[in-house]
């Protein structure tokens, strides 16, 4: 993600350092929406409670509590909380000290500056050949729900995020509850918004975006982060930048028969083990499925199609790998496409029985 800002943005940035409370750290100071600041946590401890919010009298906005308070956590490395502090109206410039039982932090708010968690864009950027690109925006307030913007939508602007320049601007508009995500939706308008960046968005009297781009680089950056996401869900493989693990994961597997499909599956202990390397997690959980193999027919068919796109190293994905599967290198002549394409089908080749039969796959 891009981070760079213009000198304006000094005075908007937090201007004390992190406060740590124990494995719990004071991040950084964020909004939800014109009246609503949020005091971000992270912690190395995965304990959901373990920021309190149940005195309002230990949560201060300048020197009074809170006119509400509501909180949101969520397991990311190890977990994050989101504290939301009702407030009245935040004005332009103006400085606020938001004090709390795990540290105490001030900023100045400028909407241009502070990030407004409300506003939802790609994480990258945008392609350029879409006719159709837009940022939605949702007021989510975690144990206070979805809140609906109440009188005149608010008006917004997007900027070079270096030069400043105003490139497209709108007011909100309304799209309605969008049941998959229980959030009330708006939408920003970003179809005017030309070829370059990074942009961020700023709604007025909320705060803004994170940068983002469209097309060019920023479509390539696009492609490498989307490409590159496979390998970071591989199974039986170490996963390096970031360092997600450092040893194959998964590899022992007990030969079970029962229904196709069934992720309840009962093992003894007793059952012939084998090893198994290849395929990737999915969903969130590690098991391995024959319509994995789309992922593989994918990335050979649009290898097929655009070969001089594609070459070796251009992922930073493992090249070659000894036999139990530690990375020895990351070049091996072969363009990364193929490889992770064989990565796809590799589980297979482990899956085969001496008779030519096939394990469905596999569960954890």
């Amino acid at each position: 993600m891009i981070k760079k800002m213009i000198l304006l943005a000094l005075s908007g940035l937090l201007f004390c350092i992190s406060t740590t409370h124990g494995a719990l750290t004071f991040k950084e100071i964020r909004t939800a929406s014109d009246r609503v600041i949020v005091a971000f946590f992270t912690s190395d401890t995965v304990d959901l409670t373990e920021v309190d919010t149940g005195d309002l009298s230990q949560w201060k906005i300048n020197g009074q509590p809170p006119l509400g308070i509501h909180r949101y956590a969520m397991q990311a490395d190890a977990c994050d909380h989101h504290v939301y502090l009702e407030t009245m109206p935040l004005k332009e410039g103006t400085t606020y000290r938001v004090e709390s039982p795990y540290g105490t932090k001030e900023f100045t708010f400028w909407e241009r500056t502070i990030f407004c968690e409300s506003i939802k864009t790609n994480q990258v950027g945008y392609s350029a050949l879409s006719k159709m690109r837009y940022a939605n925006f949702a007021i989510w307030l975690g144990t206070g729900g979805a809140v609906k913007i109440e009188g005149d939508l608010p008006v917004y602007e997007v900027f070079h995020a270096n030069s400043g320049e105003v490139v497209a601007s709108g007011r909100l508009k309304e799209t309605g509850e969008d049941a998959s995500s229980g959030d009330f939706v708006y939408r920003i308008d970003l179809s005017s918004v030309p070829e370059g960046g990074p942009y961020r968005i700023a709604v007025k009297g909320f705060g803004c975006s994170y940068p983002f781009g469209v097309g060019g680089d920023f479509s390539k950056m696009l492609a490498y982060t989307i490409f590159r996401a496979q390998y970071l869900q591989r199974c039986g493989c170490p996963i390096h930048e970031p360092d997600i693990r450092k040893n194959p994961c998964h590899t022992l597997i007990y030969d079970v028969d029962g229904p196709i499909g069934e992720a309840n599956i009962d093992v003894t202990g007793t059952e012939r083990t084998f090893r198994c390397y290849g395929g990737y997690h999915d969903a969130g959980d590690a098991d391995r499925r024959a319509y994995h193999m789309a992922n593989p027919l994918i990335n050979l068919m649009i290898y097929e199609a655009f070969p001089e796109y594609f070459t070796d190293g251009q992922y930073r994905i493992p090249g070659d790998f000894t036999e139990d599967y530690r990375i020895l290198n990351y070049e091996n002549g072969i363009p990364d496409l193929i490889d992770e394409a064989e990565w796809g089908t590799l589980a297979w080749e482990y899956l085969q029985n001496e008779d030519g039969s096939i394990h469905f796959g596999t569960e954890t």
